[in-house]
């Protein structure tokens, strides 16, 4: 007999007697062979294709990066966490002369912890109010600032532009004096719309005089483009 793959026949010795004689057709693999083999009986399973591993596994773990990178980036700008952790913090020093009318100037470091382009940078805003006192004061404070909407959005462009700010104090200048003093800045981009909220609390001495113990002041300013010293 014959078989020639799933065939059988049958082959005569010329005397009678028939063999069973068994035929193996080659199986060949695909267009790869040098990697699927050629079959026969020990090699009908082909050899597994590694580029397709090799690119499946480089697939997966892209998709695991972004997935982990997408929730991450969900997770840290949450309400929650910039509850926690403010988009920005500030480091300010400030200057003015007044006449229950102010005029003066403030240097400020922003370290921005989130946002399109975080780092560190520096600006300067002029500024001119009204405040409960006369005469020149120095003072230095610090601020937590947020983002009105998505803290993603945030660039290091709307650190600069118009402001408006108020704030109140606790302290005494006859003479000479100081003062410790909370406010808020709200800044505005080129449409008028607010985009940024600063809470600040600091310290203030100067001469001149002042309201007896409590203090108050409302101005609007504007703040220089920021200058990149170190970015993340």
């Amino acid at each position: 007999m014959i078989q020639i793959g799933s065939e059988t026949g049958k082959k005569g010795d010329g005397k009678g007697n028939l063999d069973e004689v068994i035929v193996y057709n080659p199986i060949f693999g695909d267009k790869k062979n040098s990697k699927q083999g050629v079959g026969d009986p020990w090699h009908q399973n082909p050899l597994p294709d590694i580029d397709k591993i090799v690119d499946n596994a480089a697939d997966n773990v892209n998709r695991s990066a972004k997935y982990i990178k997408q929730n991450t980036s969900d997770i840290w700008n949450s309400p929650l966490a910039r509850s926690v952790i403010p988009v920005y913090y500030t480091v300010s020093v400030s200057g003015s002369v007044s006449s229950f009318i102010t005029g003066g100037g403030e240097l400020t470091l922003t370290l921005m912890t989130t946002g399109k382009d975080s780092g560190l940078y520096f600006n300067t805003t002029t500024n001119m109010g009204w405040v409960t006192s006369a005469g020149a004061d120095v003072g230095c404070s610090i601020g937590r600032g947020y983002y009105i909407g998505d803290a993603r959005q945030l660039s290091s462009s709307m650190l600069g532009g118009w402001q408006g700010s108020g704030g109140i104090g606790v302290g005494l200048k006859a003479k000479a004096g100081g003062s410790i003093n909370g406010g808020v800045d709200v800044g505005f981009n080129d449409r008028g719309k607010p985009t940024t909220i600063t809470g600040e609390i600091g310290i203030s001495v100067g001469v001149g005089v002042s309201t007896p113990v409590l203090q108050g002041g409302m101005g609007a300013g504007r703040a220089t483009n920021s200058i990149p010293l170190i970015k993340f």
